[in-house]
């Protein structure tokens, strides 16, 4: 598409790089949060990535769903921005953020693993522990027992002998300090075995997501509404991915309710998608506030302005 067909004296590099046509300062302000509202998603997921690898607890930290809905809804967005020819920005940014959400999904799997695996180590030598116990109170159970027997013995046996015995030591001493000294040994056998058993523990309105920003919109007729199927599509596609962020954070939200804290959860990770979400809003009702460009950025609307109080209430 020629700039001077198309937007006569806008500026070349917004036209062909963001598929914007800027030539009034509304325009100008208009795209300026819109660059504002890619930055803020080009940042958002590294705290929470940092926050994994101090903390190491993202499998306590992070929703399931959260993380499962977001991966969804960003690949709608990807799927989306090829299926209705966006421009290469926003079909990076969306590749972009599918690759962010894969990185906190490996961080998640691997720490769920390796605190299984730590948990398992744990509860054998807690099993081996209580073996343990259980045959020392068997054992002292059993002496104290042969003690008993061994005294009424003595009750019969003549001054002769029992001041033989006090020359000598009793059986029973005997006996103990063999018992004892089995009993240690039977102790550090099992030990060794169960340490060895185990490891250690978001586009101007773009047809597509909220996470897409800056594309190419005019004040068409209500006839030229979604006049094509990769815009319905699009379309489509947008509703869905806001639902599902929608549904990730409510469960976030639960989650963080019945943990009763927000340990190892970033709080720049949703102040960044904030700040992206509003950015974008104001870019577009700057942009226009026509009727049919509104209702056709809906969607997106929605999935940024919409969620703005969940993600307030998460950080």
């Amino acid at each position: 598409m020629s700039l001077e067909e198309n937007c006569p004296g806008g500026l070349d590099w917004a036209w062909y790089g963001l598929g914007e046509c800027i030539r009034s300062p509304r325009d100008k302000v208009s795209v300026a949060f819109g660059v504002l509202s890619i930055a803020s998603w080009f940042m958002f997921g590294f705290p929470q990535i940092y926050e994994n690898c101090v903390r190491k607890i993202p499998d306590a930290a992070v929703s399931f769903f959260l993380l499962l809905f977001w991966l969804l809804g960003d690949l709608l967005n990807f799927v989306g921005g090829f299926l209705t020819n966006q421009l290469f920005l926003q079909k990076f940014l969306a590749g972009y953020t599918v690759v962010i959400d894969i990185i906190l999904w490996v961080q998640y799997v691997y720490y769920l693993l390796l605190h299984k695996r730590r948990l398992k180590r744990y509860v054998k030598l807690c099993d081996t522990i209580s073996e343990c116990v259980f045959l020392c109170k068997c054992w002292f159970r059993f002496l104290g027992e042969l003690e008993n027997e061994v005294a009424e013995d003595e009750n019969f046996k003549s001054g002769e002998e029992e001041y033989a015995a006090v020359k000598s030591p009793s059986p029973s001493t005997a006996g103990k300090a063999l018992a004892t000294a089995l009993l240690g040994v039977l102790t550090l056998s099992f030990l060794p075995v169960s340490l060895t058993n185990g490891g250690s523990g978001p586009p101007g309105p773009s047809v597509h997501a909220q996470r897409h920003l800056l594309e190419t919109t005019t004040s068409d007729p209500w006839d030229n509404f979604l006049p094509t199927v990769g815009a319905k599509v699009g379309y489509a596609f947008g509703w869905a991915s806001a639902v599902m962020y929608a549904f990730g954070r409510l469960h976030q939200i639960f989650m963080n309710f019945k943990r009763k804290c927000t340990e190892g959860l970033s709080f720049y990770l949703f102040f960044l998608a904030v700040l992206g979400n509003t950015f974008y809003a104001c870019q577009i009702f700057i942009k226009s506030i026509d009727v049919v460009f509104v209702v056709t950025s809906l969607p997106w609307i929605i999935g940024s302005l919409g969620i703005l109080l969940f993600d307030i209430i998460v950080s």
